[in-house]
C-alpha cells in the first residue's frame, strides 16, 4: 500500500491505517518542542496524493480526519491529469467512506490529493485490479515554509504552488509547510533521509510577530503584537542560523529562498517597517551565501482575486501563478 502514496517522506501502517507523513520523527519532535501546536500542523496531509491505475468504475477507501489546521480542505480527484471533482470535508473530526466513480473509458490514471488542513489516515481500499505509478525522476524539491507553503486555505488542495511547480518540471517534491511558523533551525533534521536538488524556504512573515516564552503569540486588546526594531538583529541571527543548517545538511541542494508575498491588508507603519527589514535582511544573509532570493512581490499580481477571503492567503488562482513565476526564475538550476 506505501506505494499508492506519492509526495510524502514515509507512510505508517498503525492499527490497518495508513499514515502519510510529511517530516522525520526528529522534526515533529522539534515542531512539538517550539509548541503542540506545530507538531499538529506538520502531521497535516499536506501535498500528499494517491496514484494508480484501474479499469474499476468505481474505487473507494475509508478516511479518518483529525488534528485540524483551518475549516477549508477536500480531495481532489484527478483522471488521466485533468482535475475532475473536488470533495470538501467538514471542519471537525470524521469517518467516513470516500466513494468515487469514474468519468472516464479503459484504463485510468487517477491522482487523488489529500487534504492539506488536517491529519489523515486511509484504509480499506477498494480500486479494482490496479497498477502502482512510479515516481518521475525529474527534480526533488523539498518546500520549507509557512502557512503560504502549507496551503491549507483554498478548498482545492492539489491547487497549490509546490505541487503546480513540480508538475511544470515533472518532478516529485514534499511539501514540508507549518502553518504560523517561523525561522527555527531546531526543526532541521541532520538525518533526514531526503537528498534534495532544490529547497524552497518561505519564511518572514510570522517571524515578527511577538511570542511569550511558551511561543504563544502575545495579544493585547484582541491584537496581536509584533516585535520593534530592536530586535531585528535577533531575528536575523535566526534567520542566518537556518540557512547555514540547511546548508549543512544538504550541501548538494539548491537553496532558494522566497520573501514575503503581497497581501491585501492595510498594516501600520511599524509592522510593514519590520516586514520590509525582513525582507532585505534575508535577501542580505542569501547574497552573503551565494544563495538565490526570489523577492515574493514578484510571484502574482498585486490583486485581491489572487488572494483568499483572508486576503493574506493564496487560493487557486494565485497558486497556480506563483507556480508559474517561481519555474520562471529557476528554470535554468533544472
Amino acid at each position: 500500500m506505501k506505494a499508492l502514496f506519492h509526495n510524502a517522506y514515509d507512510v505508517v501502517c498503525r492499527d490497518g491505517k495508513w499514515v502519510p507523513i510529511r517530516f522525520t520523527s526528529a522534526q515533529l519532535t522539534a515542531l512539538g518542542k517550539i509548541h503542540s501546536m506545530y507538531e499538529r500542523l506538520g502531521r497535516c496531509t499536506s501535498g500528499v496524493t494517491l496514484q494508480f491505475r484501474t479499469t474499476a468504475e468505481t474505487i473507494s477507501f475509508r478516511y479518518e480526519l483529525g488534528g485540524f489546521y483551518t475549516s477549508v480542505g477536500g480531495f481532489d480527484v484527478y483522471e488521466n491529469g485533468v482535475l475532475c471533482a473536488n470533495f470538501p470535508l467538514p471542519a471537525e473530526p470524521c469517518a467516513d467512506i470516500f466513494t468515487y466513480t469514474k468519468t472516464s473509458p479503459g484504463e485510468t490514471l487517477f491522482e487523488i490529493a489529500l487534504p492539506y488542513h488536517a491529519e489523515c489516515s486511509l484504509s480499506d481500499f477498494e480500486l479494482g485490479e490496479y497498477q502502482i505509478v512510479a515516481p518521475t525522476d525529474g527534480p526533488f524539491a523539498l518546500f520549507y515554509g509557512d502557512s503560504l507553503t502549507q496551503s491549507a486555505y483554498t478548498a482545492t488542495p492539489s491547487i497549490s504552488f509546490p505541487r503546480l511547480f513540480s508538475k511544470l518540471c515533472r518532478g516529485r517534491y514534499i511539501n514540508r509547510g507549518v502553518g504560523s511558523l517561523f525561522f527555527d533551525a531546531s526543526v532541521l533534521d541532520a538525518d533526514d533521509t531526503c537528498r534534495p536538488d532544490l529547497i524552497f524556504v518561505k519564511f518572514g512573515a510570522n517571524d515578527i510577530v511577538m511570542r511569550d516564552e511558551n511561543n504563544n503569540v502575545v495579544i493585547v486588546d484582541g491584537k496581536a503584537q509584533y516585535y520593534g526594531e530592536e530586535k531585528l538583529p535577533w531575528l536575523l541571527s535566526r534567520a542566518e542560523a537556518y540557512f547555514d543548517r540547511l546548508t549543512e545538511i544538504y550541501p548538494d541542494a539548491q537553496i532558494i529562498a522566497i520573501t514575503q508575498p503581497w497581501n491585501n491588508q492595510n498594516s501600520p507603519a511599524h509592522i510593514a517597517f519590520m516586514r520590509e527589514a525582513m525582507r532585505a535582511g534575508t535577501e542580505e544573509i542569501c547574497r552573503e551565501r551565494g544563495l538565490r532570493c526570489i523577492d515574493g512581490r514578484t510571484l502574482f499580481p498585486h490583486l485581491p482575486e489572487c488572494l483568499a477571503a483572508d486576503a493574506i492567503h493564496l487560493n487557486a488562482l494565485g497558486g497556480s501563478m506563483t507556480a508559474q513565476a517561481l519555474y520562471n526564475q529557476v528554470r535554468d538550476l533544472l
